[in-house]
């Protein structure tokens, strides 16, 4: 992670809900791969990422492009395909769209690939 970048982002007009998630993927990402485990963030934002291609793209496609990380593996006690939304949410309203939306999706994937659903949702 760094850090140093992070806090020059703070000086700028960054919109906070965008530091605070990209803050919160880098200490996810941190800590996931200290257990050697996989962590995906959406492809199209991270350009590190994109040059690892899974080999099922459809699948990666419908799952990392519409949430903010994944980790095919799971981690700590999360065992499974692990999907994680991150938000920053200002009222009740807001957390009710997000979680809606965000099953939806995990649902809507789980439909399209059940040999490859999704066992946990982690919404920060």
């Amino acid at each position: 992670m760094n850090i140093q970048n992070f806090l020059d982002k703070l000086d700028t007009d960054v919109y906070s809900g965008y530091l605070y998630e990209e803050f919160m993927i880098e200490l996810l990402n941190l800590h996931i791969s200290s257990q050697q485990k996989e962590f995906i963030v959406n492809r199209y934002i991270d350009s590190e990422q994109s040059s690892k291609e899974p080999e099922n793209i459809k699948y990666y496609d419908k799952v990392v492009s519409g949430l903010d990380g994944f980790a095919p593996d799971g981690f700590d006690s999360f065992e499974g395909k692990t999907a994680i939304e991150i938000k920053l949410i200002k009222n009740i309203s807001s957390l009710k769209y997000i979680v809606r939306r965000t099953i939806e999706k995990i649902d809507t994937v789980n439909s399209l690939y059940p040999d490859e659903s999704i066992k946990n949702l982690i919404i920060i």
